[in-house]
């Protein structure tokens, strides 16, 4: 089994469970796994718990930047020095130095890290997100390892790039023949094409999935109509956009007395949210449960009928992949409700296995809404479909089996001259 190396700057991450979900797989699988990390969200212990004490020896996680003193190695830094004239390095550096600085630092240290451990210099190294690829690059140029790069592409890794920064940024990676870029969508695999990297592979997240959806669907109370959001608080969310659809339907007072609309998360949209909810009257309606683990959130989806993921471009660019708990819901037998956004519409069938309205559409959103509250036997239909679809396409351990597949097909490199 080949060694896999890990770049993170925060392993485990609450709202990254799918690289977690990857790092279990192939350790459970076999591979001897390492994670460089700078930080960690949650609980690591919780982590290595679910992987078992037979495979806990295949797993190491190294905290990178806890002790600046072992940074400060004079060798290290001629040896830094001296790459700068390599033209692709140096270029590299610069571009980076120009558009990320604190990059520089991070490769530096992660660097360090790689040079004073005892790894398997031919190990396969995995990105999530392109700016952590570059920096996987970096290293590997710096450290000249004869090590195969993979780096997955996920949203706004590229689409938030190519606005703020430049098409070119990613170059360096698609020139590199011991480099490939693998992206979750095809969606993103055609704009990856586009801009320069015509090898790129695509292949899907995914999660765990029961093996009947027998047991699953949530038949609603009379009394109750539960619609539940998960996902951080920003703007690509679009939060406030089930808040401003839920205040259409105040004139349904029927409809008001029997919702609740669950959001769990938490970041820079919370004030708007509070805001939105006070003064639209619906303070009865929207609970707010901030982050929570990720066996709280699927506690949440049993207990939901409805949910709703409005996905929107956010005005820097920034946009999803396909979303994780989209798949999680409908493998949970949850009807879902979501946008024609990103690769969303690879994932739900409109109204075949969920929902789908125009972004920034309230008023669709709001008859969405409405539509699965009146008819619960449509709900069924949707949640059955759409359990098909995630066992089928969105299998977390069949699409496992076609990372390992690149993974073993990778060939060894002969590393930076």
């Amino acid at each position: 089994m080949r060694n896999i190396l890990y770049f993170r700057t925060v392993f485990p991450k609450l709202s990254e469970t799918f690289v977690s979900d990857q790092v279990r797989s192939l350790v459970l699988r076999g591979f001897h796994v390492t994670v460089f990390t700078e930080f960690s969200e949650g609980s690591l212990d919780s982590f290595v718990r679910s992987i078992g004490q037979e495979s806990r020896e295949r797993l190491n996680v190294v905290y990178v930047g806890r002790d600046p003193t072992m940074y400060r190695s004079a060798i290290f830094f001629a040896r830094f020095i001296r790459s700068l004239f390599i033209r692709q390095f140096f270029a590299t550096a610069l571009r980076n130095a120009i558009w990320d600085r604190p990059s520089l630092k991070r490769m530096y240290i992660y660097a360090m890290e790689l040079e004073r451990g005892s790894y398997d210099r031919s190990s396969i190294l995995i990105c999530h997100f392109g700016p952590t690829g570059i920096l996987g690059y970096m290293v590997r140029m710096l450290l000249k390892l004869e090590c195969h790069q993979i780096t997955v592409f996920h949203g706004n890794d590229v689409s938030g790039v190519l606005q703020r920064i430049s098409k070119k940024y990613y170059s360096c990676l698609f020139h590199d023949p011991c480099h490939t870029s693998v992206a979750i969508s095809n969606k993103w695999k055609n704009l990856l094409v586009s801009i320069g990297e015509p090898n790129a592979v695509h292949i899907p997240l995914g999660v765990s999935v029961e093996e009947s959806f027998e047991g699953l669907h949530r038949w609603r109370k009379p009394e109750e109509f539960r619609v539940l959001t998960v996902g951080r608080l920003v703007e690509k969310k679009a939060h406030l956009d089930v808040i401003v659809a839920l205040s259409k339907l105040l004139d349904d007072r029927c409809f008001v007395d029997r919702v609740r609309y669950s959001i769990v998360g938490d970041g820079p949209e919370l004030n708007r949210i509070l805001t939105a909810v006070d003064r639209l009257g619906l303070r009865q309606v929207v609970e707010l449960h901030g982050a929570l683990t990720h066996e709280e959130v699927i506690s949440f989806m049993k207990k939901s009928d409805v949910f709703v993921l409005p996905s929107r471009t956010a005005l820097d660019g920034d946009m999803e992949g396909i979303p994780i708990v989209l798949m999680e819901a409908m493998a949970h037998g949850v009807p879902v409700i979501s946008t024609l956004h990103s690769g969303i519409p690879e994932l739900i069938e409109p109204g075949v296995s969920g929902l789908l309205v125009a972004e920034g559409d309230t008023d669709a959103l709001s008859s969405a809404l409405y539509r699965l509250y009146e008819d619960p036997n449509y709900c069924f239909r949707l949640a059955e479909r759409a359990f098909t679809t995630v066992s089928r396409d969105y299998n977390l351990e069949k699409n496992i089996d076609k990372f390992v597949e690149l993974i073993e097909g990778s060939d060894g490199c002969a590393g930076f001259a």
